[in-house]
């Protein structure tokens, strides 16, 4: 059986529950196609569902087969008198997902996304920004020439030269490079220029002294030396 049943729990039996189907424009279903709500049509928007069993208290309908595929919202209401009316009571409402003969389980998401959206990452390779592939490669070419790293606890960190994760391991790598911090409780959003660098130690020496001694893992970019 089709996955297109809307179902509808509800507190009483016996009772005549109905849905109301509405576009992404609040625009509502009228059996047909889909219409700017009129109070006077209400008679003409409701989808009466069907309780199950005798006493059960869940009540269901198929998604109406002639919509075509898109999100709707689905509310449904328990029926006070003889017709459909503004003051029936409110059971609850929700989103459908609806691909035109199935409603999608949140459990099936993931096989219908593009396989660079699953598992919570966007992968992505940009051939062109703004219709040119050259600044494309501009940036990926900018991006080289940046590396993120962390301060490293020592005891002889000072706020000139400090111990850090920097990657190189050869001697005045990043020297001429512009050091500026991310974060960080007193140095954040200040840059000094890289006078010497030790490829044993990944210790850096800045021109000028920080505010003050940089903390553990406080975060800073290098920005124009690295090698592409």
């Amino acid at each position: 059986m089709a996955n297109d049943q809307v179902h509808v729990a509800w507190t009483a039996t016996g009772s005549t529950v109905y849905i109301l189907i509405r576009d992404r424009d609040a625009d509502i279903w009228n059996g047909s196609s889909f219409e700017t709500y009129s109070t006077g049509n209400l008679g003409t928007y409701d989808v009466p569902t069907t309780e199950q069993g005798t006493a059960s208290q869940h009540y269901a309908v198929a998604f109406p087969a002639t919509i075509a595929s898109g999100i709707y919202a689905v509310t449904a209401f328990e029926q006070a008198g003889g017709s459909p009316a503004e003051g029936d009571t409110l059971i609850g409402g929700s989103s459908v997902q609806w691909d035109g003969s199935e409603i999608i389980p949140l459990s099936s998401i993931d096989d219908r996304l593009p396989t660079a959206l699953v598992s919570g990452k966007m992968d992505s390779d940009a051939t062109a920004v703004s219709g040119s592939t050259d600044a494309a490669d501009n940036l990926e070419a900018q991006s080289r020439t940046v590396e993120t790293a962390v301060v490293v606890a020592d005891g002889s960190n000072t706020a000139t030269t400090f111990k850090t994760g920097l990657s190189s391991a050869t001697d005045d790598y990043y020297n001429g490079a512009v050091l500026a911090w991310i974060d960080g409780t007193n140095n954040a959003l200040t840059a000094r220029r890289i006078s010497d660098y030790n490829g044993t130690t990944n210790f850096v020496t800045v021109e000028s002294a920080f505010a003050s001694i940089p903390s553990t893992n406080d975060t800073f970019v290098v920005i124009g030396r690295i090698e592409v």
